[in-house]
C-alpha cells in the first residue's frame, strides 16, 4: 500500500493524476447510471443499454490508463505501439460489455463484475505492452497479482451493489467500488513495473507520440461526457415519466371510483325509474277507472240540471229552484272539465296521446271554439272578435285537440278580462306555417309570472284571478298539444298595473 502511494506521489505528476481520477469517476458514474437503465429495459432497448454501458466502461478504463501514463514522469523517450494501443481499447470495451451482459441478462452481479474487473486488468497490461522506447520492463509478480485481484474484487462488488437496488446509497457505493477497481488496478500495476534503460541507440518502432495519446484520451473523455449527459437526461425523463405514470394511476383510480359511484347511482336510478313506472301505471289505471266512475254521475247531474233549468217537465213553483239547478249544472260542467284536463295530463305523461290527423280548416276550428266560449263571454259582457286571413291554408292536425287548445286559450282570456273588454282571434300565414293569435284587454301578467302560468297547476295570485276557480292546467295543456303538432306556444303580456 505504501509502495503504491509512493509510486503515485514520487513518480507521477499529481495534476494529471487528478485529471485521470476525475475521468475515472465520471466514467464510473456514467457506467452505473447506464447499468441502472439497462436492468428494467426489454428487448432491443436492453441490448442498446448493455452495449452503451460496456462502451463507456471500456473507454473510461482506457482513458484513465493513458492519462495516468502521461502523468508518469520519466526522462526516457517513450511512445505507444499503434496496434497494441488499438487492441487495448477493443479488449476493454468488448470484455466490459460481456461482463455487463452477464450481470444484466443472467442477474449474476458478482460474476459479471469480476469479468469487468478482468477487462480492466487486461486493458492495463495490454496498454503497458504498447509502451515502446529504449527501456526494459521488469515486473514484480506480487504487485501484478495484487493489481488483478483488486480490479476483479472491486469490479465484482461494484456491479453486485448496483444490482441490489436503484437507491442513492447503492449507486454511490457502486460508483466508488468501480472507481477503486480502475485506479487500484492501474497504479498497483504501475508500482509493479520497473523501467530500465537499454542501449542508447535503440529507437521505438511504430511509436505514437504522447501528444497523440493525449488527444485520443481527450476524445474518449468527450465520449464519456456525452454519455453522462445523455444518461442524466434519460434519468430525468424517466423520473418525470414515473411521476406522470403515478399521476395517471391516481386519475385511473379516481375514475374507477367515480365509475363505481355512477354505476351504483345508475342502479339506484333504474330501481327508482322502475318504481316510478309502476306508480305511473297505477296512476293511469286509477285515473282510467275514476274517469268512468266520475263521468257517469256527472253526466247525469248535468243532464238533469239542464232539464230542470228548461222546465221541460212542467213549471217549477219557485224560481229559485231554477237558479239552483243552473248552479248545479255549471259546477258539474266545471268538475267534468277538471277531470278531463287531469286525464289529458296523465295521458301526456304516459305518452298515450295520439293525434288523429287530417286536413283542418282553421276558420272552422276557430268558429267552433268561439261558439263554445260565447256563453261565458256574454255572461262577462265581453266582445268576441275573429279575423281569418283569406290566404290561410288548411293544416294537418287533430281538429279535436286544436279546438281544445283554442277553447283553453279563449276561456283563459275571457276569465281574466273585465266587463266591457274584448277578446279576439286572428289567424294569418307566417313564414313557417300558420300563426294563430288570441289577444284580450284583460288584466295581463308580469313577465316573471309567464313561466308560472305555463307550469302545471301554476296559479298567479291576483285579485281577479281568484274570482274564478281553476286547476292551472289550461295553458300547460295548450302548450303541450301545440308542441305535439310541431308548433310553439308563446305568451306576450303586460300587467295592467304596468300599463301607461
Amino acid at each position: 500500500m505504501w509502495d503504491v502511494l509512493g509510486c503515485i506521489i514520487v513518480d507521477h505528476d499529481l495534476r494529471l493524476v487528478g485529471l485521470a481520477g476525475l475521468i475515472c469517476l465520471l466514467a464510473s458514474v456514467t457506467a452505473i447510471e447506464l447499468l441502472a437503465r439497462a436492468l428494467p429495459a426489454e428487448g432491443r432497448a436492453k441490448a442498446t443499454w448493455i452495449v452503451a454501458t460496456g462502451f463507456v466502461t471500456g473507454c473510461g478504463v482506457w482513458a484513465t490508463h493513458f492519462v495516468a501514463m502521461l502523468a508518469y514522469r520519466t526522462h526516457l523517450a517513450l511512445g505507444f505501439d499503434l496496434a497494441l494501443t488499438a487492441l487495448s481499447v477493443v479488449i476493454a470495451v468488448v470484455a466490459a460489455t460481456a461482463g455487463v451482459a452477464i450481470a444484466v441478462l443472467w442477474r449474476q452481479g458478482l460474476l459479471g463484475g469480476a469479468v469487468v474487473g478482468v477487462a480492466i486488468g487486461a486493458m492495463h497490461y495490454t496498454g503497458m505492452a504498447a509502451l515502446v522506447g529504449p527501456v526494459h520492463m521488469r515486473w514484480d509478480a506480487d504487485f501484478v497479482v495484487a493489481s488483478l485481484l483488486l480490479g476483479t474484487v472491486f469490479g465484482a462488488v461494484a456491479v453486485a451493489t448496483a444490482l441490489r437496488g436503484a437507491t442513492g446509497l447503492n449507486r454511490a457505493l457502486a460508483v466508488a467500488m468501480l472507481t477503486l477497481a480502475i485506479c487500484a488496478t492501474h497504479f498497483t500495476g504501475m508500482t509493479a513495473v520497473t523501467l530500465t534503460p537499454i542501449a542508447a541507440g535503440a529507437q521505438p518502432l511504430a511509436a505514437v507520440p504522447a501528444a497523440i495519446a493525449m488527444v485520443v484520451a481527450t476524445i474518449a473523455l468527450l465520449l464519456i461526457g456525452v454519455a453522462f449527459v445523455s444518461t442524466m437526461v434519460d434519468r430525468h425523463l424517466a423520473r418525470r415519466a414515473q411521476e406522470e405514470a403515478k399521476q395517471l394511476r391516481t386519475y385511473v383510480l379516481e375514475l374507477e371510483a367515480t365509475k363505481h359511484t355512477l354505476e351504483r347511482a345508475s342502479r339506484e336510478l333504474e330501481t327508482a325509474l322502475a318504481a316510478s313506472q309502476d306508480s305511473d301505471r297505477s296512476k293511469a289505471q286509477f285515473l282510467a277507472s275514476m274517469s268512468h266512475e266520475l263521468r257517469t254521475p256527472l253526466n247525469a247531474i248535468i243532464g238533469y240540471s239542464e232539464l230542470i233549468c228548461g222546465e221541460m217537465c212542467g213549471a217549477i213553483g219557485d224560481a229559485r229552484y231554477v237558479d239552483y239547478a243552473g248552479h248545479i249544472r255549471s259546477s258539474g260542467a266545471h268538475l267534468l272539465s277538471v277531470i278531463n284536463d287531469v286525464l289529458d295530463i296523465a295521458r301526456l305523461d304516459a305518452g298515450r296521446v295520439t293525434l288523429d290527423e287530417e286536413a283542418v280548416d282553421i276558420g272552422e276550428v276557430v268558429d267552433e271554439a268561439m261558439r263554445l266560449v260565447t256563453p261565458q263571454a256574454n255572461e262577462g259582457q265581453l266582445t268576441l272578435q275573429r279575423h281569418i286571413g283569406s290566404d290561410v291554408p288548411f293544416v294537418t292536425g287533430d281538429p279535436r285537440r286544436l279546438r281544445q287548445v283554442l277553447v283553453n286559450l279563449l276561456s283563459n282570456a275571457v276569465k281574466f278580462t273585465p266587463a266591457g273588454g274584448r277578446v279576439s282571434v286572428d289567424a294569418s300565414t307566417a313564414a313557417v306555417g300558420v300563426l294563430i293569435a288570441v289577444s284580450d284587454t284583460g288584466i295581463g301578467m308580469r313577465a316573471e309570472d309567464i313561466p308560472i302560468a305555463l307550469d302545471r297547476f301554476g296559479q298567479i295570485d291576483n285579485r281577479l284571478a281568484r274570482r274564478y276557480e281553476g286547476t292551472g292546467l289550461g295553458l300547460p295543456l295548450a302548450k303541450e298539444f301545440v308542441e305535439l303538432h310541431g308548433g310553439t306556444l308563446s305568451i306576450e303580456s303586460v300587467s295592467a298595473q304596468a300599463r301607461p
